[in-house]
Parts: structure tokens; sequence; C-alpha cells
């Protein structure tokens, strides 16, 4: 990875958080390097409506009229990515990078020193699946955890081509506050809405006791070049809030999973 990346795995290491009841993640700015992200962000931009062609669309799930463009999938293998591969020969090299072993363990290491990867990550195991999404203005997604076979998430923004000051495209994370009696009063139809991902990505649709047992407590902005990782655990709880965004520009992001 050392050529494709500005950081060695223990430069990234410094910066992960762990917090108790949600585990462990970080954010780091400037992860790949400029001249080799310049160029995945160039061909994004001059394939983007072929690209957004091959793609698959997701509705937003709050109500919003957004859409989300995918190509690949969180488990997909490396074909997934066979008609961006064709246009760019820069991502066809990258996705080779990261579908390999090397990187794997390079994004298994990240964690590997937090309580959170010892009590519930393989070491080293699992396959990596990638996904490219599209996301247009007013698109949003749930609270929710992730599915069960993820281990590891690693989220990449890419470019920001004709934003404007009002544009927005963060992540958000959740955490389950501390208050046994709140939690315990709450458990049942808190974890039956959060399995279902029935919560607004905004804290006001949450009735006031539910805001005593689960709040927003980061928002990771975008910025290009801006990585955001973390462990899923059952109670690493993230959303996507509705987009701001002029029409026919969109919020472009790599994912980066590992599965068991």
């Amino acid at each position: 990875m050392k050529d494709y990346v500005n950081y060695n795995v223990n430069q990234v290491k410094s910066e992960v958080v762990e917090l108790k009841n949600w585990g462990a993640y970080m954010v780091l700015d400037n992860f790949i390097n400029e001249t080799i992200f310049s160029s995945l962000v160039d061909d994004i931009n001059t394939h983007k409506s072929y690209i957004l062609d091959q793609c698959d669309k997701q509705p937003c799930s709050i109500g919003g009229k957004g859409i989300n463009y995918t190509l690949g999938g969180s488990g997909s293998t490396r074909g997934a990515f066979k008609s961006l591969i064709e246009v760019s020969e820069n991502w066809d090299t990258f996705l080779k990078q990261i579908y390999s072993e090397q990187s794997k363990k390079y994004f298994h290491d990240i964690f590997s020193d937090t309580n959170t990867y010892k009590n519930i990550v393989k070491p080293y195991s699992g396959r990596t699946g990638c996904k490219l999404s599209f996301q247009t203005n007013d698109y949003g997604w749930v609270i929710h955890q992730d599915g069960l076979r993820k281990t590891l998430s690693f989220l990449i923004y890419l470019g920001n081509e004709g934003w404007d000051s009002k544009s927005t495209g963060s992540t958000d994370l959740w955490v389950v506050k501390d208050q046994k009696q709140s939690y315990n009063s709450h458990k049942s139809s808190l974890d039956s809405k959060l399995r279902r991902g029935a919560f607004s990505p905004k804290e006001a649709s949450l009735k006031k006791s539910e805001m005593d047992y689960i709040h927003n407590f980061k928002s990771v902005e975008f910025v290009p070049n801006r990585i955001l990782g973390f462990i899923r655990t059952n109670n690493s709880y993230h959303s996507i809030p509705p987009r701001i965004l002029p029409k026919n520009i969109t919020r472009d992001c790599f994912q980066i999973n590992i599965w068991h």
C-alpha cells in the first residue's frame, strides 16, 4: 500500500478512537497519494454519465426523493467494476491493489491493537468487497449498524466537483448512552427499531425518552480524500443525513469492506 497511500499503518493507528458502547473508528485526511487520488477523481468526472448508466439505483430510505447510484456492492469482487475498468486504467490499477492480500492486511492492522478488534475480529480473515456510490440531493439512510457478516468498513470521500457552500455529504455516528435506567426502559423497543432501520438520521425524529438512549456524537463531514474507517459491531450505529446538493451533482464515495 505504500505507493498508494500517504501513511504507514502505525501513523493511521495513532488516529484510532475506541469508545465504550460503540467500538473503534478512525478519520484521516489526505489518505490516498495526491497524484493517484486526482487521477481517480478525474476519470470518474470524465466518464460520470457512462458510469451512472451502469449503476444500480437505491431509493432513499427516509422518505426523500434522492437516489444512490452504486457500482459494485459491499461484498463485490473486482469483476463488478468491469465497466469502470474498461474506461479507466487508473481505476484498474488501483482496484488490483485494493483487492490484494497486502491491502487486506493493512486495513486489518489499523485496528488490531484495539480491544474491540481483539474481541470480535479474526485476524487477517475475510474477503474484500468494494462499492462506488454516487448520491443525489435529498438522499439519506436510516440509523443502522451494517450487516452481521461485515467486519471492517472504510469510506473514502472522492471529489466534490460542482458543490456549493450549502452542499453537505457527511456520515453521522450514533452512540448508545451508558444509562442503565434509560437502556433497560427502552431496550426492547429501541433495539427492534434499530434493527429495522426505523430511525430517521435526525435526533428531532426521536422521542425525548429515546434521545436519552442514543445520540449523534460525531459527524464526519465530506472532505475529498478523507477516510472514515470502523469496526462493525452491534453498536456501531451510523446514518446518512439527507444530502443537500445542486441539481445533477452527486456526493461520490468509494467503500472498502472486509467480510467474514
